[in-house]
């Protein structure tokens, strides 16, 4: 006979007395700090009405999320994604409204964050006129998912160093795309394993047998009709990792892969029919995507470690064990001194880096400007 099932309502639950009495002592304005964190009042009133929205919504519940396997993960996220996009047609959601569902409520648990944090950015900003009125409404309306392409198995920040090649054929007006060795496959790109149809893939540019540096590329991964790999690719996802399995990470193998010309992403540079390259802008402008994820990254991690020492803290507060007086009852484990070296180092450390997180989206939003002109700014060598 299998056990019974026993669901338990927390939000139906009495609040812990020792909870309160530490949330009552507290020695500064709660509000206050919430509003600093969140940005103002106004985001913290939206922040709150986006809560009460996404957190009635069932495909929205952790409850479950770590007995489901990488498979199960993976489709519950795109749920997610899917649910996401059709409110924000929903309710005229704006970029804002978007950024505080996905990164302050829904803890990023969703399956096109690269589509919308990497490839739409790279369409923005790396393309001409010309190939963003082609594909930014497509990215935009999810007519194309994509990912961005850089890290392969022998090399990641190390840019001068990656192995794939994009050659132009000046008979066909095409590159032909290239990941030579083993350790040139692109790998670990979120969404790439499942869900991508395209990726914006960086590739050394080789024109005559000469290396002209490395360049971004727009390449179809799998057909818009029933989504299998199109000829010369071969994609995939590279299998449970330790976490974040929720997240499609793959690889890419590319063997003469034809593209048209115009698929350079041609922003910064440019190949005319002859085969004639040109450096519009520094080279460094095609930095701008990877480096705005990490200063997501930051943000990320932030988040990721408030809720662990809030997790922590509660615990610690209504735990009781133990005697510190003799004569009287247990005592709260957040009263011990090894406790709270446990707990507040990582508590500072938290809004350490949420403040320095604050700080370098100020540094790129304010270098931002200069490097799509062209103008390398406060980037290194």
């Amino acid at each position: 006979m299998a056990a019974p099932v026993f669901n338990i309502d927390a939000d139906a639950l009495p609040m812990n007395p020792d909870l309160q009495k530490e949330r009552a002592s507290a020695s500064f304005n709660v509000k206050e700090l919430t509003h600093i964190l969140d940005g103002g009042p106004e985001i913290t009133k939206r922040r709150k009405e986006l809560e009460q929205l996404i957190l009635s919504d069932p495909a929205f519940s952790s409850r479950d999320l770590l007995y489901l396997d990488k498979s199960g993960q993976y489709d519950n996220a795109v749920h997610r994604s899917v649910k996401l996009v059709h409110w924000k047609d929903k309710y005229k959601w704006s970029e804002q409204d978007m950024e505080l569902a996905t990164l302050n409520i829904n803890n990023s648990t969703e399956a096109v964050t690269v589509h919308r944090d990497m490839f739409i950015p790279a369409l923005q900003r790396l393309t001409s006129e010309e190939q963003r009125a082609k594909w930014l409404p497509l990215a935009l309306n999810h007519k194309i998912i994509g990912t961005y392409a850089q890290t392969e198995l022998g090399h990641g920040t190390n840019l001068r160093n990656l192995e794939t090649t994009a050659t132009f054929d000046p008979q066909t007006d095409e590159f032909v795309m290239n990941t030579p060795k083993i350790t040139s496959m692109k790998w670990w790109p979120g969404g790439l394993g499942k869900s991508s149809t395209h990726a914006i893939v960086l590739a050394q540019l080789v024109i005559a047998g000469k290396n002209c540096g490395l360049q971004p590329f727009m390449v179809q991964l799998r057909s818009l009709d029933d989504h299998t790999p199109m000829p010369g690719i071969s994609v995939g996802d590279i299998g449970p990792k330790l976490t974040l399995n929720y997240v499609d990470n793959g690889f890419l193998i590319m063997k003469n892969v034809r593209i048209p010309r115009e698929n350079m992403l041609m922003g910064n540079a440019h190949v005319s029919r002859d085969g004639k390259f040109k450096q519009l802008k520094s080279d460094k402008s095609n930095y701008s995507t990877m480096m705005y994820v990490r200063v997501l990254i930051t943000r990320w991690a932030c988040g990721t470690l408030a809720s662990a020492v809030m997790i922590a803290t509660r615990y610690s507060a209504v735990r009781r064990q133990l005697y510190i007086d003799p004569q009287g009852g247990e005592v709260q484990i957040i009263d011990y001194q090894t406790q709270q070296y446990k707990l507040f180092p990582a508590m500072a450390s938290m809004f350490g880096i949420f403040f320095t997180s604050q700080k370098l989206v100020s540094a790129y939003n304010r270098e931002l400007p200069r490097l799509i002109k062209g103008d390398k700014g406060l980037l290194a060598e």
